[in-house]
């Protein structure tokens, strides 16, 4: 039996295949003979003969065209390079070129065009014109059909501008919607203000043990209940996270206002009327009272930005520092960490942030526990500490400012003591500043622009190895463009970027307590009244002044005495040689947990 063997590639399983074609050409012996020749091999299936090799070769009834093996490689690449608008356009180019019997034997208009195949003016069939374009029947044979009715137009699917007949309503997107918000209003806690780099709507922060599953399921039901169509677990997200991505589910890395949290709960078991409408209105005043503050510290920090921004010369007066304490670090640390480094006490690392929130530059004070005021990385947040680190900053990064403000956290023993108080009455006396202004925010309210530089440092912490204090420090500048690490010593042989110093003992002697220090969140020194604090309940409460200074301050020149960091004890350094030693790489095992010295 004479037959023709169109051999072509099938690319999606690699393999070679001979198309049988009606109408005289090789027999099987003459296939075989032309595939011997090129070093190919021939098998024989139900569907014809087979090749696992490219053979490229056509024959068809007296002449027969060698196509090469790269050109047809290089053509379907091309072809799959192509969007799918440009590969069809491209098509229905060749198709049309190679259109002909538009008119019949009786001369009428022939309703179906035919086509001749061909590649690079090579008339083919139309197998192999499948496979060079990488093209499959149906697609073929529909791409026809559309020339046929439409011409060379690109091809429009018939859904296209059309609603499916399963699409959502706008009416049950918006109940989905309603639900999300009803059930935040009754379970969830909204904030004051929202983050920076938001869409300006207070978030509002659903309990942590709700899952978005879980409300889910509970709006599925209420659905069932009014007998209308709700949306699917993945539409409810899509209209969540579309609609109201303001409501959050909490979790363990957000501080929650414990005043809210209370109140949140006095109004969920209120029994009657009267005892919800007050605790509804104690709530409303105290969202509105955080409010009132966030909005204050937005403004110092603008003024400050736009003071710098078109400072030429003369004294600044709107200087804003922001200061707050990190979670401490622990040393060592791996992106991989092991196990039982869990259940140890690492070496701990203490860092202290100062925002100069006019140039947006955050020092980050880096104390080993070998470097705090007490043993063993005790006395690291209290008055000494934190007075020292703000007397450095003030001293060496400010701008020699008449005025400046400083926001902290509302922290009673660490930021908020009658310490801090003297210090900053103690420099309007002795005129470093005319104007110093100290002011906290709410507690619970007191997220800041310090706490996203904390957040870039421990962001690449999280992600790298960490095994001596050096390369916290690396990580630390290598975190944002803002942040600056400020170690208060690198390694024995270079002295204290700063002193400790007793400041405790030293403004004891010069100022007395501030009574009911706890209740005001505002308080300006001056050098018109030295000696005098302004107290303020909040933002736009009435001043009051109440005078602190003990007994004057004759000698300019005293500074208070300084302290000597104690370093680790002995049984501290015995444990981290036997227990901590094994987690560090070797080369920085000496440094970080070295042997406990004989003393």
């Amino acid at each position: 039996m004479n037959v023709t063997y169109f051999i072509i590639v099938n690319v999606s399983v690699l393999t070679v295949l001979c198309v049988y074609v009606s109408g005289g050409g090789w027999t099987w012996f003459e296939a075989q003979t032309e595939c011997r020749k090129r070093n190919q091999t021939l098998t024989f299936n139900k569907d014809g003969p087979t090749s696992y090799f490219w053979t490229g070769f056509y024959k068809r009834r007296s002449s027969w065209i060698n196509i090469l093996d790269i050109e047809i490689n290089d053509n379907i690449f091309s072809m799959r390079e192509m969007s799918k608008v440009e590969k069809e356009m491209f098509v229905m180019g060749l198709l049309q070129k190679g259109t002909f019997g538009q008119i019949t034997q009786r001369k009428t208009e022939r309703k179906r065009a035919r086509f001749s195949y061909s590649f690079r003016g090579e008339t083919i069939c139309r197998d192999a014109f499948l496979t060079i374009f990488d093209l499959s029947n149906k697609v073929l044979s529909n791409i026809i059909a559309h020339m046929n009715k439409n011409g060379v137009t690109q091809r429009v699917h018939g859904n296209k501008d059309r609603k499916p007949a399963h699409a959502l309503k706008f009416i049950e997107i918006e109940n989905a919607v309603k639900f999300i918000r009803n059930y935040a209003d009754e379970f969830g806690i909204p904030q004051p203000a929202a983050p920076s780099g938001s869409d300006g709507i207070p978030p509002i922060y659903l309990p942590a043990s709700d899952t978005k599953r879980a409300i889910h399921n509970k709006y599925y039901e209420s659905c069932a209940e009014c007998n209308i169509r709700p949306l699917k677990i993945s539409s409810f997200e899509d209209a969540w996270l579309k609609c109201v991505p303001h409501i959050r589910i909490s979790s363990p890395r957000d501080d929650v206002c414990q005043k809210c949290e209370r109140l949140r709960k006095e109004i969920a078991d209120a029994r009657t009327e009267e005892e919800k409408l007050k605790t509804v209105k104690d709530f409303e005043e105290h969202i509105k009272a955080a409010k009132r503050e966030r909005l204050h510290y937005r403004k110092c920090i603008q003024d400050a930005i736009n003071e710098i921004g078109n400072w030429q010369d003369g004294q600044l007066k709107q200087v804003h520092y922001t200061f707050d304490f990190a979670q401490h670090f622990q040393l060592p640390h791996h992106a991989r960490q092991m196990g039982p480094t869990y259940f140890l006490q690492l070496r701990r690392v203490q860092c202290f942030g100062v925002r100069i929130d006019s140039t947006s530059m955050q020092l980050n004070f880096l104390i080993d526990e070998d470097q705090t005021i007490g043993k063993d990385g005790s006395l690291t947040s209290g008055p000494n500490a934190v007075i020292s680190m703000l007397d450095h900053v003030l001293s060496e990064y400010g701008f020699g400012e008449n005025a400046c403000s400083l926001h902290a956290d509302n922290c009673s023993g660490q930021n908020k003591n009658q310490f801090v108080l003297a210090y900053l009455c103690w420099r309007v006396l002795l005129g470093f500043h005319d104007t110093i202004t100290l002011m906290m925010q709410i507690p619970g309210h007191t997220r800041c622009l310090v706490d996203s530089g904390f957040a870039h440092i421990r962001k690449l912490y999280r992600r790298s190895d960490v095994d001596s204090f050096n390369q916290l420090l690396d990580v630390v500048q290598k975190s944002s463009t803002s942040n600056t690490a400020i170690p208060y010593r690198k390694n024995e042989t270079v002295p204290a970027t700063w002193e400790w110093r007793d400041w405790k003992m030293f403004l004891s002697r010069h100022f007395k307590p501030l009574k009911g220090i706890r209740k005001y969140h505002h308080f300006k020194f001056t050098n018109q009244d030295p000696g005098f604090v302004f107290v303020k309940e909040s933002a736009d409460s009435v001043e009051t002044k109440i005078p602190i200074l003990k007994c004057p301050i004759t000698n300019m020149q005293e500074r208070p005495s300084i302290i000597t960091p104690p370093g680790l004890s002995k049984e501290r350094q015995a444990y981290l040689f036997q227990n901590v030693r094994p987690y560090v790489r070797p080369m920085n095992q000496d440094e970080l947990c070295p042997r406990p010295t004989e003393e």
